[in-house]
């Protein structure tokens, strides 16, 4: 469990490793991001992706929010937000633009 300081939320993982463990160690700062929901007993995440905060410090933010895009079985969140911003970069090139300057036209 990890708290705010406003609310507890459960990270539930299946095939947790002791170097997990060891990694969430009580008193521990942690990013986790992933899709929360009401579970049984409040706030929870399955499988959240997470980062261990190296020091007590308030940890920075981010400048955006980290997306979590629906998945489907063996592509993982960081494929996903790779292809993403892989298709976002392509928006600055001239094929995108051409593909969509044919759209604007039948509108």
């Amino acid at each position: 469990q990890i708290s705010d300081g406003s609310g507890i939320l459960t990270m539930r993982f299946f095939n947790f490793s002791a170097a997990m463990k060891n990694s969430l160690a009580t008193g521990r700062r942690v990013l986790a991001y992933g899709e929360a929901k009401r579970g049984k007993y409040g706030a929870e995440m399955i499988h959240p992706e997470y980062r261990v905060q190296g020091d007590l410090s308030t940890p920075e933010l981010q400048e955006t929010l980290t997306p979590v895009y629906p998945t489907t079985e063996g592509v993982k969140q960081a494929t996903l937000r790779k292809l993403t911003d892989q298709a976002l970069d392509l928006l600055d090139t001239c094929a995108i633009e051409e593909l969509l300057a044919g759209q604007k036209a039948a509108l």
